[in-house]
């Protein structure tokens, strides 16, 4: 293939990442609102009590689980766009039945199928990505694809946090959850039309896989590494940093009379939470980038969880200024976009030489069981053993996560 070739295959890869990843945040939409709104306005949900609530937002992470490995059979079988069209129809359903289910029962039925629809999704937008990167025979352009992914579909966050806090004191949720299906609505005819339109690769079956240029002993290694990877930094980041950020603004006296006219605990989360995902566009392709040019995720991955490990540690502090707090706080935010980028990312270069969809769903298992257990493993702790064993226990687990990377790529150069 020329060389003109292989970039004209590129571009209408990218070309479809840009589309999978919109349909993904658009997706995100009812979700992400769903996690504003439901603990502020619990009994127009029908809802008694919190608890009914945490399991609502918990709910649909759990079944990912176990739902992921019959994802992987499905695109074993059928394409790329055909789960990602599955996962559209049902985010579509559980969007509009966020607002008109008014029983605890049956919300937890949409988390479910949420969870499902969203396994579908991710699972699908990762094995686009690995796609664009063999198509276009360059490895290079995965941290670039990854992060062009990523920074799209996180958009759906941003925008459902801030639409749903919003809104929802000017309309009713309801009619937001409404517009939101709408929206995801007005994609069927573009997915369908992508879907006969272009031919799409049904893994494991049509895909010639390349020979394996590593070591058995050196694969088998790499795929531990990138599930105990996976496992603990969505554990640290999407679980424990998610779930107990308010907890530890609430220390933060001046913050919550002061600043901005004394904002409480609850707005400054969203605000923070919303900066975070507000600079993702930006800085996911850009760390991405930055990847491909120097050759190596590992050696940016590396440094970044060093740095985040020593600001874990600032988060119960309240003696330092404000401003140096909060500006830690903002930069341990902005080091879980790039972690993510750039693990994703590896896990792109390592998934082009191997079976793509099994390594996917075992990667994105492990994820999704730290995200579970990360917010009920860090209460526990903050229950059981004080403040301090949290953050200790978080920056123990990043500076190990550095260990394992230096490690992975000490071993890589070692047997290049």
């Amino acid at each position: 293939m020329s060389l003109s070739a292989k970039r004209e295959d590129h571009i209408v890869s990218k070309t479809h990442i840009k589309l999978i990843a919109f349909v993904s945040a658009v997706s995100l939409l009812g979700d992400s609102m769903l996690y504003v709104v439901l603990p502020i306005f619990p009994e127009q949900f029908g809802l008694n009590s919190l608890w009914e609530v945490g399991v609502l937002l918990a709910v649909n992470r759990f079944v990912r689980i176990p739902i992921h490995p019959f994802v992987k059979m499905f695109y074993q079988n059928f394409t790329i766009r055909q789960g990602l069209f599955i996962g559209l129809i049902l985010s579509i359903f559980t969007t509009l039945s966020y607002g008109l289910l008014e029983t605890f029962h049956w919300l937890l039925v949409s988390r479910i199928i949420w969870g499902i629809a969203w396994s579908f999704l991710k699972q699908g937008g990762q094995l686009s990505v690995v796609s664009a990167v063999g198509a276009s025979d360059q490895q290079l352009a995965s941290g670039q694809l990854t992060g062009l992914y990523n920074g799209i579909s996180r958009t759906g966050s941003l925008a459902g946090m801030l639409l749903g806090g919003i809104g929802a004191g000017l309309f009713s949720p309801e009619t937001l959850f409404f517009v939101f299906a709408s929206l995801a609505t007005g994609l069927v005819p573009f997915l369908i039309r992508d879907m006969r339109n272009e031919q799409d690769l049904v893994f494991e079956k049509t895909e010639s896989h390349q020979p394996i240029v590593v070591e058995q002993t050196i694969r088998n290694r790499t795929f531990f590494f990138l599930l105990t990877m996976g496992l603990l930094l969505s554990m640290i980041y999407q679980g424990v940093l998610t779930s107990t950020l308010g907890y530890w603004i609430v220390f933060q006296e001046d913050l919550t009379t002061v600043f901005l006219g004394g904002l409480g605990a609850a707005a400054w989360t969203g605000i923070l939470q919303g900066f975070r995902w507000g600079l993702e566009p930006v800085i996911a392709p850009w760390i991405g980038r930055k990847a491909d040019k120097i050759g190596s995720k590992l050696i940016l991955l590396i440094p970044t969880l060093v740095v985040a490990s020593r600001l874990f540690l600032l988060l119960p502090i309240s003696s330092i200024p404000t401003l140096v707090w909060l500006f830690a706080v903002i930069i341990l935010l902005v080091t879980a976009t790039f972690v993510s980028t750039l693990l994703d990312a590896f896990v792109t270069d390592y998934t082009v030489h191997f079976k793509k969809n099994a390594i996917i769903s075992h990667y994105l298992t492990a994820s999704d069981l730290g995200a579970a257990l990360g917010p009920a493993l860090g209460f526990l702790l903050i229950e059981m053993a004080g403040e301090y064993s949290v953050v200790i226990g978080g920056a123990v687990i990043l500076m190990f996560t550095a260990v394992l990377a230096s490690w992975e790529y000490w071993y890589t150069i070692k047997n290049k």
